[in-house]
């Protein structure tokens, strides 16, 4: 899209706009199951990584069936995207937990689905390692061909969200407010697709990682690809990196509001991120917060000051880019590195439903970060 559609009427209505073809699969669902048939839907889609297609009903099945053969771009394009992120995966993933996610919980009305449905109510890095296990999955090479694992879990993660949507529109003891719109609705989709996109390629820049106009165009390509597949609509799928970033500032300028749910959440995921990552790196968590994120969302959000720690990282991040232009990339691999990958292994397990779940790394981003095996 071009960054002039996004003007007067237009955002307020993708408020009130959902996902029609999942909406729809959840609805027939509930004709002939009723509340209790979406909400079995939720607790098997939680439960299970994958998608257990036997123990489906028939109205998720065509579901499948209409949205699993959804046309992508050249493998050539998605592959360069993908290829990024097999070389920066480990940086990546530390910037979904400490910018993408805080961003995100930024926006007041958006935040309400996650605070509602208590994904980081109890247990703070499960919903940290959902969401990063689908970006594993949809960014790893061969992810979005038409058997691969993104695919699927695009079409998993995007049938939640349609339950999700209808569990809380028809929820008589906690009302949906009518202001916030149409729970995960169009704008807040494409929100959270831009902090995955640019805002990714935003986080790097202040890594000090240099990414080349053309990696960039085709890291957002990738991502469209990946947005269509969970339903944003077309009108929202930004053509260029300049439009990807035009939109989001846009959404950013129309949502950014901290809300006590917001700090909540951020909060939470603060605190689990300390007490699960080694010493050595644990004083530098508020600092990394503070580096990373809009200056409003850090203060919005309560993360202190720390001016020793803030002072390493400001100091090092250059410094080891430096030295990495000197020597061949081994500083950053050896030094700035050992920090994300420390952030990359607190997701290695997370609790859901009461069991341990294992977090997939696809064997070949495995050796390219080498991680050691689980």
């Amino acid at each position: 899209m071009s960054s002039e559609r996004w003007t007067d009427q237009f955002p307020n209505d993708m408020r009130l706009r959902g996902d029609e073809p999942a909406d729809k699969a959840v609805e027939a669902l509930y004709a002939r199951h009723q509340l209790d048939g979406v909400q079995n839907l939720m607790d098997l889609l939680v439960r299970n990584d994958d998608i257990p297609h036997a123990d489906l009903p028939s109205e998720i099945k065509d579901y499948l069936a209409s949205t699993s053969n959804l046309p992508t771009p050249s493998r050539d394009t998605v592959l360069a995207g993908q290829q990024l992120f097999a070389e920066y995966g480990p940086e990546m993933a530390m910037l979904l937990a400490f910018c993408s996610l805080p961003v995100a919980y930024s926006a007041r009305r958006g935040v309400q689905v996650l605070y509602r449905t208590g994904y980081l109510a109890d247990r703070p890095l499960r919903r940290v390692a959902q969401t990063s296990q689908m970006i594993l999955d949809v960014m790893a090479p061969g992810g979005l061909d038409p058997d691969g694992r993104g695919r699927r879990s695009a079409q998993k993660v995007r049938l939640m969200h349609a339950a999700i949507r209808y569990l809380l529109r028809h929820d008589p003891k906690n009302p949906w407010p009518d202001d916030y719109g149409v729970p995960i609705n169009q704008e807040d989709l494409a929100g959270t697709l831009m902090t995955f996109s640019v805002g990714v390629l935003r986080g790097l820049e202040k890594l000090h990682i240099e990414v080349t106009d053309a990696q960039a165009q085709s890291y957002v390509d990738t991502w469209n690809v990946v947005g269509r597949m969970m339903g944003v609509v077309e009108t929202l799928i930004p053509i260029t990196v300049a439009d990807a970033n035009a939109l989001a500032d846009q959404i950013f300028a129309r949502q950014f509001d901290p809300s006590p749910e917001g700090l909540a959440l951020t909060t939470a995921l603060r605190n689990v991120m300390k007490s699960r990552i080694v010493p050595p790196f644990r004083g530098l968590v508020d600092a990394m917060f503070r580096h990373l994120l809009p200056v409003e969302v850090a203060d919005g959000f309560e993360i202190p000051h720390r001016p020793l720690e803030a002072a390493v990282v400001e100091a090092g991040i250059p410094t080891a880019h430096w030295l990495d232009m000197m020597l061949g990339g081994a500083v950053r691999r050896r030094v700035f590195r050992e920090f994300s990958i420390a952030v990359l292994q607190v997701l290695t397990f997370v609790e859901a439903g009461g069991r341990r779940t294992r977090f997939h790394i696809p064997q070949g981003l495995r050796d390219a970060w080498q991680l050691a095996a689980q």
